[in-house]
């Protein structure tokens, strides 16, 4: 009865080891594929701050020169459902305490960071101007994007498993091999979009107006996009044969 288990034991144990050795035969392969287009869609950022001994004449104030930026908004023809708060917030300002004190409140800061989102980013020097000119007084910029990168992704993502057969079968071939069935593919990740430039506009919160100022005294900044770039990656394993 024993020899016939350890007869059954080897017969069964090439078979085995044939599968496991043909399963580890395997290549795995990261592919990488990207696309580049113009960003179609802009979000123009500033923001007005204002100060006041009291917390309510600070908002107060706050909430006149927010007007006004909305005004200069509205007379581009600004969609008002375009434009949002982005961010706002009421803080003390307090001086130095001496001798062990405690702080002393002297005022407060009103801030106020409002967003325009814009589909014809040839307005975006146009916007910016107009709120920097209405009284926005905070740190300004503008991000740029493409409003349905989901086509562009699919082509990222067909480079990126092109790229990886290409590279499996190089070194499949170096080897003297050749590529079997695919036995998975994971996606490695959307790569995001990487904006490849930046327009520095804070500047113009520095230098307005004379800086950017044209022959009639009139400021207008211009802001210029760069492509965007859209990356994906894949991770295929195949059987070699």
């Amino acid at each position: 009865m024993k020899t016939l288990w350890a007869l059954c034991t080897v017969l069964l144990a090439g078979p085995l080891q044939a599968v496991a050795a043909e399963q580890n035969r395997v290549v795995v392969m990261t592919g990488e594929g990207s696309v580049t287009a113009m960003p179609d869609q802009a979000i123009v950022h500033a923001g007005v701050v204002t100060e006041a001994r009291a917390a309510t004449d600070a908002m107060a104030a706050n909430a006149e020169a927010v007007a006004r930026v909305m005004a200069a908004l509205k007379a581009l023809g600004i969609d008002r459902r375009a434009i949002y708060t982005a961010n706002f917030s009421i803080a003390p300002r307090s001086t130095s305490a001496k001798d062990g004190r405690p702080d002393s409140i002297v005022g407060y800061d009103a801030s106020n960071a409002i967003s325009v989102k814009l589909d014809d980013i040839s307005r975006t020097g146009k916007v910016l101007d107009a709120m920097i000119g209405a009284g926005a007084n905070q740190s300004a910029g503008v991000e740029f994007s493409i409003k349905a990168p989901g086509s562009l992704l699919i082509d990222a993502r067909r480079k990126a498993a092109l790229d990886a057969v290409a590279r499996a079968r190089t070194y499949a071939a170096a080897l003297g091999q050749s590529l079997g069935p695919i036995v998975s593919i994971s996606e490695g990740g959307y790569g995001g979009i990487k904006y490849e430039g930046v327009t520095n506009v804070e500047a113009l919160l520095n230098n307005l107006p004379s800086a950017f100022a044209d022959n009639d005294g009139h400021t207008e900044e211009d802001v210029s996009p760069s492509e965007q770039t859209i990356s994906a990656s894949v991770t295929v394993t195949w059987a070699l044969k």
